[in-house]
């Protein structure tokens, strides 16, 4: 074999174990996929989190930008609450880093959170890489509303 077909082989081999070690690096937190009880479905559709308390609106089904989003959860009433609001960088964090609990059924990898930089952009979950991005306000994203415990 020559000397650039073998120098090419160890590369792709190398290449292949660096990205299974990459795949199987991201498949290890995902606390509310490992606990399926963790999250419980009232008939109301809220989304109660028993390792947490809060309490998660079903997914609206549609994306929509930050401002939108904001207004969405703000304006919210579900279950007799009114006091819904988009949740933080941290408490997305929290629901999964290597995919969402299924209870969730959210039809977008991402999530956008409350928190923004400045009236341009904004921090957006995504789910799957287990990272957050910022975002520009008038892209689209999902929409997760939550309420806290009292």
């Amino acid at each position: 074999m020559g000397r650039v077909a073998e120098s090419y082989f160890r590369i792709k081999w190398l290449g292949s174990s660096i990205l299974l070690i990459i795949l199987l690096a991201g498949c290890g937190d995902q606390p509310g996929i490992e606990n399926p009880d963790r999250f419980q479905i009232n008939p109301d559709g809220i989304i109660l989190d028993t390792r947490t308390g809060r309490q998660w609106a079903p997914d609206p089904g549609q994306r929509m930008t930050w401002y939108q989003a904001g207004e969405y959860a703000g304006t919210l009433k579900l279950g007799d609450f009114s006091d819904w609001r988009l949740p933080t960088r941290a408490e997305l964090k929290q629901l999964g880093t290597g995919g969402l609990n299924p209870a969730f059924k959210l039809s977008g990898c991402c999530a956008w959170s409350s928190e923004s930089d400045d009236s341009s952009s904004a921090w957006e979950f995504h789910f799957g890489e287990g990272r957050d991005y910022w975002l520009f306000t008038n892209r689209h994203a999902q929409a997760l509303a939550v309420r806290s415990p009292k």
